[in-house]
């Protein structure tokens, strides 16, 4: 690992701080001053410079756009001051509350999935060193189902 990366584990102790690899609490790691996962100016122009209410789909939806936890988000929150202390404790009371503290709603970012070989592949095909068959079997796909190469 780089120095001075940090990872965000999930929150497996029920704390507000989530851990990072390195020991620091999400609090000093999503500070102005920490190595932000995203930068805060980005961060307050998708969330609101201040925040009053924020509701669960939203939540969600920064969970899979950031790729962290709701409760990472809302301790980034906290963090730039767009919340304030109390709203940041009412909000863990009903993680705590909504079963949330281990098993968040809302998908994380969907896992990506390897294109590499599945370019290889339309390459030759588009190329004519493999045949329309042999792709379709090299992707465990129908024939039928792969484009037809543009003429360029």
């Amino acid at each position: 690992m780089v120095q001075g990366n940090a990872r965000l584990e999930h929150l497996q102790d029920g704390s507000p701080h989530a851990r990072t690899t390195t020991g620091a609490s999400t609090s000093k790691m999503n500070s102005a001053e920490g190595p932000p996962f995203v930068p805060p100016d980005v961060f307050r122009n998708d969330v609101g410079e201040r925040r009053r209410k924020i509701s669960q789909r939203e939540l969600e939806l920064l969970k899979q756009k950031y790729g962290v936890s709701m409760q990472a988000l809302v301790c980034r929150m906290r963090d730039l001051g767009m919340i304030s202390d109390g709203h940041f404790g009412r909000i863990f009371r009903w993680f705590n509350k909504a079963g949330y503290k281990h098993d968040e709603p809302g998908e994380a970012v969907p896992r990506e999935q390897p294109r590499r070989f599945e370019r290889m592949v339309q390459h030759a095909l588009a190329e004519e060193l493999i045949t329309r068959r042999r792709a379709a079997e090299l992707l465990d796909r129908d024939p039928t189902s792969l484009p037809e190469p543009v003429l360029a």
